[in-house]
């Protein structure tokens, strides 16, 4: 059974060296040792006592400018993050389209890299193995999927690691701007390959600043505004809400 449940939760992070980077703006400073705790750290919230569920058959898309929590929503979802407040529970099996190219080694080749990235989403040696054949074949990257990662451009990065993302059904599938990179052909390619995939989701969460490609999935919207859950409701009256919010700043 797929399904999250936020309860309360937010999300601190410590940025260190701000007092080092602040120093150009200061004219004058006694020469004296700093500490690298407090006095160069600076804690940034990136959520606020975010509450929801969602269940099986929900499709949902995030919507929001940026800096909003989004991301950063959807990799606390995904267990990427652990909330430093509040509670998530998670059921399912879980499948990311997130930053899709972490986990890659730079020296090892493309067919390599399937087997590596597959193991680094969780997935079996066998499993992993199992879909290198359907990967070469729909990332069609020629020769080059022989050669090392490092030789790649940033659009074959993103058509390989696409189609290793796409390769797994899952229980939970979250998204975030998967389509930046890659040619006309591609692009509409890849698009048919997530619906499908999509499809066979139980819940998916979305964030995209293509309104076009969440109005064709999303029937549930969430409008995040400084780390909070501003509005939840049905997707058309989210982005309205947000919308309004934007022309009216």
């Amino acid at each position: 059974m797929a399904s999250l449940d936020l309860q309360g939760v937010s999300l601190t992070f410590p940025v260190y060296g701000v007092a080092a980077r602040q120093f150009r703006t200061q004219l004058i400073k006694p020469l004296k040792s700093r500490s690298t705790t407090d006095h160069n750290r600076v804690m940034v919230q990136a959520l606020r006592d975010v509450t929801l569920s969602a269940t099986a058959g929900d499709r949902i898309a995030l919507v929001g400018g940026n800096g909003a929590g989004k991301s950063t929503l959807l990799k606390l979802m995904a267990g990427i993050y652990e909330p430093t407040g509040g509670s998530i529970r998670r059921q399912g099996s879980i499948r990311t389209l997130l930053d899709m190219v972490s986990g890659m080694e730079e020296d090892a080749s493309g067919r390599d890299n399937i087997v590596i990235r597959a193991r680094y989403m969780g997935a079996s040696t066998k499993q992993a193995r199992s879909i290198v054949d359907d990967v070469v074949d729909f990332a069609e990257l020629g020769e080059f999927i022989d050669m090392p990662i490092r030789t790649y451009s940033a659009g074959m990065r993103i058509r390989l690691a696409f189609s290793i993302a796409t390769s797994f059904n899952a229980d939970v599938l979250l998204i975030d701007e998967v389509l930046g990179a890659g040619d006309a052909a591609f692009i509409e390619k890849a698009t048919k390959r997530m619906i499908n995939i999509i499809n066979n989701a139980g819940l998916v969460v979305l964030a995209t600043h293509a309104l076009s490609l969440s109005d064709s999935i999303a029937r549930r919207g969430i409008y995040m505004k400084d780390g909070r859950v501003a509005f939840d409701g049905s997707y058309a009256d989210a982005v309205a809400t947000y919308m309004a919010t934007t022309h009216a700043a």
